[in-house]
């Protein structure tokens, strides 16, 4: 491969990303073109060599172990913004390109792209596609997912694939941008993007609201006159460390952004819901304080997993969701567990991070009974981190339907016949 690339492309991977691989001999390679990476996964398929593919390595770590890797394969060297078209509200990119730099080009031209995970600061576009990112700008732009017009990706038999378009009515041919949105890599190494840009919003600002029961307020901001870009539900640690709210309370933040004049109607409105269901007296952050309060959103799950916190992500009905995390708040308490919650109220995931002093058997028993809750409730629990003494003992995936199981294997079949990209680190060990 270093006939291929060349010496300065290739060479030992950094011992914290080998480390996150349990791979201490392994290879980083950065093919700096589409083409070389694909070259690079045909070499690998020949040799019978893993590959892993990687952007900045927040989210290596998530997901069963690979059970074989030999190269990291970099999207660093693909770093390159290929063409704006403010007009157009598109953008083509490499997947290399960090997620701050994208914005702020984008930014010179009053248009950003609507993604805001965690992370955020040092991921790439690929890593953000590959893992199908959210954030709290879910709930008004939709996910990552619904802003991918097109993706071209290396494929491990040395030829490259462009799906979908560079244009905002695309419906031609097979939707393989979704396939590859949250696959973890491992059906293809994704090189270039388009994606959809939106217009900065003018001004913005956020409505806090706390209480101590949060299931009325989401029932009537379900059918609320007014849509705001996020709103998100902060529990436990999370709620204390946003916004002051005490034990036992909830926090609810609802963001706007556009003219001062809607900005004021959503403000106006947000407050009469807030006061009239149970949360009274709300704060109104505007401008550089709105913005900082979900940059500090952002970081919480960067802090809990720093800390020493298992991190799950759950995805069930409104209405089941509030009651699940109830009975939780109430369970964790009694047992001496630490517990911060924070995510979307409606569509998307809502995190849990759990920590306590009362062992890892503990831990890993309400961990089980968190997914056991979800899976009883026709919802879904992935543990997104697990601390160093869970890794390995529980499947951060958890069960899959056999249906479903049985076509994704035959997906990855027919895309990595020889099991190079990932193997073994997705659902159900694909």
């Amino acid at each position: 491969m270093e006939e291929l690339l060349g010496s300065a492309a290739i060479g030992p991977a950094d011992p914290k990303l080998a480390a996150m691989l349990a791979a201490p001999g392994l290879l980083q390679a950065s093919p700096p073109t589409p083409e070389l990476a694909a070259a690079a996964l045909r070499v690998c398929a020949e040799s019978e060599a893993a590959a892993i593919p990687v952007g900045a390595g927040s989210k290596l770590a998530r997901g069963r172990l690979p059970r074989k890797a030999n190269v990291l394969l970099s999207t660093a060297a693909l770093d390159q913004v290929s063409d704006h078209q403010p007009a157009d509200l598109t953008v083509s990119t490499q997947t290399g390109v960090p997620l701050a730099r994208l914005q702020a080009e984008l930014a010179a031209a009053g248009q950003f792209l609507a993604v805001d995970p965690p992370w955020g600061d040092v991921a790439t576009l690929g890593g953000l596609v590959a893992s199908g990112a959210e954030g709290p700008l879910r709930r008004r732009y939709g996910a990552l997912r619904d802003q991918l017009l097109g993706l071209r990706v290396a494929n491990p038999d040395g030829t490259l694939t462009w799906a979908g378009g560079q244009v905002v009515k695309n419906v031609s041919g097979y939707d393989l941008t979704r396939l590859h949105t949250g696959a973890y890599g491992t059906l293809g190494l994704i090189t270039d993007v388009n994606l959809k840009v939106w217009p900065q919003p003018e001004a913005e600002l956020t409505v806090l609201g706390t209480g101590t029961n949060p299931l009325p307020l989401l029932e009537r901001l379900a059918v609320a006159p007014f849509w705001p870009l996020a709103a998100d539900l902060f529990l436990g640690r999370a709620a204390a460390r946003l916004g002051n709210a005490g034990q036992g309370q909830f926090l609810l933040a609802l963001r706007f952004g556009g003219r001062a004049s809607a900005n004021a109607r959503g403000q106006s409105d947000a407050v009469a819901l807030l006061s009239g269901a149970g949360a009274p007296d709300p704060q109104v952050l505007a401008g550089a304080d709105s913005a900082a309060f979900w940059n500090n959103a952002a970081a919480l799950q960067p802090e809990c997993q720093a800390t020493g916190f298992a991190v799950a992500a759950i995805a069930l009905p409104a209405r089941n969701r509030v009651e699940l995390l109830q009975a939780g708040l109430a369970r964790w308490r009694e047992a001496g567990i630490e517990f911060s919650g924070w995510g979307r109220t409606e569509h998307g995931w809502f995190h849990v991070a759990l920590a306590g002093s009362t062992g890892p058997r503990a831990l890993a028993g309400e961990l089980g009974w968190l997914r056991q809750q979800c899976t009883a409730g026709r919802g879904a629990c992935v543990f997104e981190h697990l601390p160093d003494q869970l890794a390995g003992q529980l499947d951060p995936w958890g069960p899959a339907d056999p249906v479903a199981q049985a076509a994704m294997e035959r997906l990855k079949t027919a895309l990595d016949p020889r099991a190079v990209i990932s193997p073994g680190r997705y659902l159900g060990g694909i």
